[in-house]
Formats: structure tokens, sequence, C-alpha cells
């Protein structure tokens, strides 16, 4: 009996498909949603949605491609992010959640106006931005201040 050989084919990838992410940026549901393009290549994703009954709007993803980051895209959505937010009254703070471990974002965010607003046991921290008509109710420190844990590699 003779072996069948397997043909294996070797394709070029394929762009991702972006009609998921236009849909989620584009619902009720999330309030403000912005994907950073570049050369029709997804390069960065941010999305929020609004709280409401608790007066926040609360991020739940930001993603920056490894190859884009400390080149401004990051900050160019946060911007776009509190410049949305900003004039809707209704909205006190910006809340989000983010690993322990993660010492970068945590330091993207302070640097960006986050405050930490609890350190939640060894899983990470909720931090917040607060707007300037609303109360702060956590004192400005200088990012020094904070003790970032370290970033191990295996």
């Amino acid at each position: 009996m003779a072996k069948s050989h397997t043909r294996c084919e070797v394709r070029k990838s394929r762009p991702p498909k972006t009609d998921f992410l236009k849909w989620i940026v584009g619902s009720k549901g999330f309030h403000f949603g912005k994907i950073a393009c570049l050369n029709d290549k997804i390069i960065g994703v941010l999305l929020c949605y609004t709280q409401p009954r608790n007066h926040k709007a609360f991020l739940s993803n930001m993603a920056v491609a490894n190859q884009y980051r400390r080149r401004g895209v990051g900050s160019a959505l946060m911007r776009k992010l509190i410049d949305f937010y900003r004039p809707q009254k209704d909205i006190e703070a910006i809340e989000l959640n983010v690993g322990v471990t993660n010492s970068i974002a945590v330091k993207f965010y302070l640097e960006h106006g986050f405050k930490i607003k609890e350190i939640r046991d060894l899983s990470g921290y909720t931090m917040e931005y607060c707007f300037d008509r609303s109360p702060s109710y956590f004192p400005i420190l200088p990012l020094s201040s904070y003790v970032l844990p370290p970033i191990f590699y295996c």
C-alpha cells in the first residue's frame, strides 16, 4: 500500500478583517472606540463604554502593535478618548483595570493623568482619570513616588 503524502500549502497572510472592530466602534454599547490604521493595517485599538449609573466611562481595551509603541499612537488614542468624554457633564471619570506586572502600561496611564485608585491584591490596579470639573479624590503625586514592580522575562 502506497503512503499518501499531504501537500502543504503556504499562503500569504491576509490583512485582518476590520468589520468586527468597526461594528464594536460604532455600536451603542461602546460609547467611544478608535482604530488606528497605517496603510490599511491596524496598529492600535481603544474601546471604552459608558457606565451612566456610576457617572464613569470604563476603558475596556487598549492595544498598540509592538513595532508602533513609543511612537505616539497610544498617546493620540488616549487624547481622543479624553477629548470625547470631557464635554459630557454626566461623566466624571474614566476608569480602567491594569495588571500589577504590566508596569509599562501603568507608567503610560500615570503619564496621561490617571491615578491609582485601588490596589486589588496582587492582581492589579484600578486607575482613574478624573475630569477637572469633578472633585479630586486622589493626591497628585509625582511619577517617582509610585513603586512599580519590575518586569520579569522568562
